[in-house]
């Protein structure tokens, strides 16, 4: 009797993804779009993440617009977050920036997991008129461009703060305004920050 518990739990878990599966594409990309929010929202709601607790609309917000790369907030990354949620900000508008779909291909190309026609289809979709078989090509030089670019400008970002804000500051305020500059989120952790102004509206 064990020993047919877990085969029927991965049956039932492999029937629920087949019909997942066969929703259309667009279905499932804002599915998908929408589950990744609420997690994110969740986890935007976890302590040690603010550095006061969020309200629920705070965290959702937040995560939509980091997310979709709207660059729009209700709260202030250097005040309202810690270390943490800044890092959780941060791996969120990295995943918006280069797209939900790309990053889920990136991610079980690193797994060895083959990626489905339907998925390459979805690519095709969003990168242009290609054949399945460039998709995956496409995705990995998609990847290798944006991780060169962002290291290029947190290398200059670090030059040109290092000998004000020390060494270890610089460095993860080079990582997050790079990453945050290149996938055009509009945050920032300047606000809120001694020694720096909010520019007026």
């Amino acid at each position: 009797m064990n020993e047919k518990i877990p085969v029927n739990a991965r049956r039932s878990l492999t029937r629920k993804l087949n019909r997942f599966s066969s929703l259309p594409i667009a279905v499932r990309l804002v599915s998908g779009l929408v589950l990744v929010i609420l997690i994110s929202t969740l986890l935007f709601l976890l302590p040690g993440i603010g550095t006061r607790p969020l309200t629920f609309l705070e965290a959702l917000f937040t995560a939509t617009s980091a997310l979709t790369v709207t660059g729009l907030t209700v709260i202030i990354p250097y005040d309202d977050l810690s270390f943490n949620g800044q890092v959780l900000l941060l791996i969120l508008i990295q995943i918006g920036g280069i797209g939900l779909m790309t990053f889920t291909v990136i991610i079980f190309r690193l797994l060895g997991r083959q990626i489905s026609m339907l998925d390459r289809l979805a690519l095709r979709d969003m990168f242009g008129n290609l054949v399945p078989g460039e998709i995956l090509r496409l995705t990995t030089r998609v990847l290798v461009a944006v991780l060169i670019f962002e290291l290029i400008g947190t290398v200059l970002f670090w030059i040109i703060w290092q000998p004000t804000m020390g060494h270890d500051v610089a460095l993860w305020y080079a990582i997050f305004h790079s990453i945050s500059a290149f996938c055009n989120s509009g945050f920032d952790l300047f606000v809120g920050l001694p020694g720096y102004a909010a520019i007026p509206n």
